[in-house]
Parts: structure tokens; C-alpha cells; sequence
């Protein structure tokens, strides 16, 4: 799913991805991107926490995810009304 969640992670603001690319894509240790932020510990689990619930909003929002018979992604897309960072609409 990674090459579908990266696109989404830049609609986040940048405080929130980082800790969130590093955490779940790139498999660092939260501590050590607390070190490499400069953040405590506590800071770095909660934008990492609060950074899951607007990806899952952007995902719902912003993307067209089809799958195939087995539930696998096939296509994957974001919505033209997303694709500035910014969605214009309730839903697109």
C-alpha cells in the first residue's frame, strides 16, 4: 500500500506526515524520530496518532481505491479536487 499512501501523506500538513512517513513507511523507532525531530518522546506518538486519523480522512476523502475479487488494490487514484492539498468540498 505504500506507493498508494505516499501521494495522500503530502496532503497532510508537514508536522504530521514526517513523523508518520519515518514511523510507518520507513520503520524508524519513534524515539529516534523524536531525536531526529528534535521532539519529545510523548509529541512524536501523538502527531504519529493523530496523523493515522487524517490519513484515514484523506483516503476516504480524496482517493479512488478499486480492488480486484481478492480485495487486492488494482487502480488507484486522488480526486482532481484533492490533488492541490486542499479539498474544496465536504467530499469530492
Amino acid at each position: 500500500m505504500e506507493p498508494y499512501l505516499r501521494p495522500l501523506l503530502r496532503l497532510l500538513p508537514e508536522h504530521y506526515a514526517t513523523p508518520l512517513r519515518l514511523a510507518d513507511l520507513e520503520g524508524m523507532k519513534q524515539q529516534d524520530i523524536a531525536d531526529q525531530l528534535g521532539l519529545g518522546l510523548s509529541a512524536v506518538k501523538s502527531r504519529i496518532q493523530r496523523a493515522r486519523v487524517m490519513l484515514r480522512e484523506k483516503i476516504v476523502e480524496c482517493s479512488h481505491l478499486e480492488l480486484d475479487k481478492d480485495g487486492r488494490p488494482v487502480d488507484f487514484a486522488i480526486r482532481a479536487c484533492c490533488s492541490d492539498g486542499f479539498s474544496r468540498h465536504a467530499t469530492c
